[in-house]
């Protein structure tokens, strides 16, 4: 028994209008897969997915890689396809051209969203971040190191990111060792939308032949 989706051909056509994605891209297994694990539409899965290779201007041939992340943060922080969609929305462009990989991005977003940052708040918040401590071409996540380690105060966050991203920043300045953690963690995610679907769909046949037996 499995409770794999299997896409329609007017999932694909609009999978492919909504997320410029190439339809070779769609019909890889990692991104089915990933439409079980998060429990929504393909056509949603993919447009998210392809927001966000736009937004990192990356190559539809790097779906796998998005779409392994985005089931690892799911997994491991208390982001959703939701909250990543509306983040990545906001930030994505600027984290790009702040040098900003995706991976970091998604482990900033995830820190945040530990401490109750999420959605457009945490994307406006943490593009504010990136636009300021990006500003002089130097690595953003060393920054926040520097800031975390010599105690950043509610003042000195208000005068670096202004009023509506300074609690953002603290959160993020007191959470280094997390976002380094969650980094590493998704810059190794590969087959993590996979496992994520393998272990629901193994799940599910488990509690059918239980119901049965």
């Amino acid at each position: 028994v499995s409770t794999a989706v299997s896409p329609s051909l007017a999932d694909v056509t609009s999978v492919a209008a909504l997320s410029a994605v190439t339809v070779t891209a769609m019909r890889s297994s990692t991104i089915i897969a990933l439409t079980n694990a998060a429990a929504t539409t393909i056509s949603t899965l993919a447009a998210v997915a392809g927001a966000t290779l736009g937004g990192f201007q990356m190559e539809a041939k790097e779906t796998a890689r998005v779409t392994d992340i985005m089931a690892a943060s799911f997994s491991s922080t208390p982001l959703d396809i939701t909250t990543f969609q509306e983040s990545m929305k906001a930030v994505a462009p600027v984290a790009l051209s702040a040098g900003v990989s995706i991976e970091q991005t998604t482990a900033m977003l995830g820190v945040m969203a530990k401490a109750g940052i999420v959605g457009s708040a945490a994307g406006t918040g943490l593009r504010r971040i990136l636009s300021e401590l990006g500003k002089t071409g130097g690595d953003v996540g060393e920054e926040l190191r520097k800031l975390g380690s010599k105690g950043l105060d509610m003042s000195e966050a208000m005068d670096l990111v202004g009023k509506n991203a300074y609690s953002s920043l603290l959160v993020l300045a007191n959470g280094t060792p997390l976002m380094d953690e969650l980094t590493t963690a998704f810059e190794n995610s590969e087959g993590a939308a996979k496992a994520t679907a393998d272990t629901m769909n193994a799940g599910a046949e488990g509690g059918i032949k239980e119901m049965i037996s």
